[in-house]
């Protein structure tokens, strides 16, 4: 491949392509191919006892035609994004890591389907689209050197059509699928016509359930086409390298320098990153550990590119990312949407953010009242922005903050004081339960309460009085007992002692 002045890197394209094609081409295969001896896989399943009655659908199942129970148990917790029903199926032979080869159970058709579970019964229901020829059955028929009218897609819609023109009463619709398209192309007889009685103790069923590899999704199952595409574009010219540029290093685009606009709290290395993207250059690249704040670049990232009426594709291969940055853009959202849910089908809002921007646009007739409207709004809204920022430059955060600590503190002593109070509260409740006043009313223990006061006074009055009456009686004791020596002495001075 000749150089190129504004390349950089002069990356050989053709040969890159070729490359990541043989990795597609394994994953191609690992999608559509299932362990013939496997009856106990969580991807796939036998159907036992399972015939169509027509292609269209929807069709049901007991649960006890689920041969596989792994697979079985995956359906019931709805393990898996996507699934699909294929067939008729044919056997296939791979090289294993080992040596040897391991025979396959190979879809010829297949088709996008949803489950419903309603007790024992599943409902299989067709999703959007029709029945398509699987990429490997198609790159058979590429090998062969056969020459089709139409493209594959429409070529397997008539042979499912014409399949159900001609089947015959004591024939399967899977049987008369593979006749049709035999006899549009013979050399496929020795691939679809294989015996496999010979090569397994147990055949699987004809039609099987199934669901994508882990690592290879339901929306890259055509990558395949695109990169014989990609192919077919290189061997006719090198340079023509299309988007690939971004990664080859061409620095003929111009920079940008857009204004970053505070939707979201940044830290100095977070802004340098949201401006570094939103430059228009080529590739960025941003790393660090969990927690760090890359969830908070992408929203910026995205919130900015909108506010400057540009689009961005934000993808992931996992679910929870989109998820965590789709939940933070919805705050920013009103009447009309910033992002669109795409991939996962149970969180895609694709159709319900269509009818939102149509309804929107239907009432958003371009009138001078609701130009005016729009201004008065856009003025209010550009007073309010600058309020907003005289107060960040007046350090109101700052200030606020330090309310907020004195704020806990206060709470922190309310708390306290408030635990102390329930405590005496409680000792109380106790007293009064000690006192015989549980469930008394409180008029009850006013009245109460005056009655023992009344007791209490009479009995200070009582008490003064026995108080007077002991000092009294210790007096008489005192001049009892002067008496009593004075006539002993008496006694004893007359001769008359005791």
């Amino acid at each position: 491949m000749s150089q190129d002045k504004n390349r950089i890197r002069n990356i050989p394209w053709p040969d890159v392509v070729k490359f990541h094609k043989e990795i597609a081409a394994r994953a191609e295969t690992s999608f559509f191919s299932f362990f013939a001896k496997d009856f106990k896989a969580e991807r796939w399943t036998s159907l036992e006892n399972f015939n169509f009655d027509n292609l269209t659908g929807p069709w049901k199942l007991n649960k006890k035609d689920i041969v596989s129970n792994p697979f079985k148990l995956s359906l019931e917790q709805n393990s898996h994004d996507s699934l699909f029903i294929g067939g008729p199926c044919y056997l296939g032979w791979e090289k294993g890591t080992k040596g040897g080869w391991i025979p396959q159970w190979r879809p010829l058709i297949y088709r996008e389907i949803k489950i419903e579970i309603n007790g024992d019964t599943i409902n299989v229901i067709p999703e959007q689209g029709h029945w398509y020829f699987s990429p490997l059955i198609c790159n058979t028929i590429d090998r062969l050197n056969v020459s089709i009218t139409d493209d594959f897609d429409l070529f397997a819609k008539k042979i499912v059509e014409a399949a159900n023109s001609v089947k015959e009463d004591n024939q399967s619709i899977g049987e008369a699928i593979k006749e049709t398209l035999i006899a549009k192309i013979p050399d496929l007889e020795e691939v679809l016509k294989k015996d496999a009685k010979n090569d397994l103790e147990i055949i699987p069923s004809e039609w099987v359930l199934f669901a994508p590899t882990s690592n290879f999704s339901a929306l890259t199952r055509h990558l395949m086409a695109d990169y014989n595409r990609l192919e077919n574009i290189l061997s006719k010219d090198p340079k023509n390298v299309g988007g690939f540029e971004v990664l080859d290093g061409v620095n003929d685009s111009k920079e940008e320098k857009l204004k970053i606009l505070p939707v979201t709290l940044l830290n100095k290395a977070q802004k340098i990153a949201v401006e570094n993207i939103l430059s228009l250059k080529n590739l960025s690249v941003i790393s660090g550990p969990p927690g760090c704040g890359k969830s908070q670049v992408v929203v910026s990232v995205l919130l900015n590119a909108w506010a400057n009426g540009k689009s961005v594709l934000f993808a992931s291969n996992n679910n929870s990312a989109v998820d965590v940055v789709r939940e933070r853009l919805e705050k920013f959202e009103s009447e009309f949407p910033v992002a669109v849910r795409a991939g996962n089908r149970q969180k895609n809002n694709v159709v319900e953010l269509l009818r939102r921007a149509l309804n929107y646009a239907n009432n958003s007739i371009d009138t001078e009242d609701h130009f005016n409207e729009n201004e008065a709004k856009r003025r209010k809204l550009t007073k309010k922005r600058r309020e907003l920022e005289s107060r960040l430059e007046g350090k109101l955060p700052q200030r606020a903050d330090e309310g907020l600590k004195t704020a806990l503190n206060a709470y922190g002593e309310y708390k306290k004081l408030n635990e102390e109070v329930e405590k005496k509260d409680k000792e109380i409740k106790d007293l009064w339960v000690k006192c015989g006043y549980e469930n008394k009313s409180l008029e009850h223990i006013i009245e109460s309460s005056k009655e023992i006061e009344e007791w209490i006074a009479k009995h200070k009055h009582y008490k003064k009085l026995q108080k007077e009456d002991f000092n009294k009686l210790k007096e008489f004791e005192h001049s009892l007992n002067i008496l009593l020596r004075t006539r002993s002495d008496t006694l004893i001075n007359v001769g008359l002692e005791d």
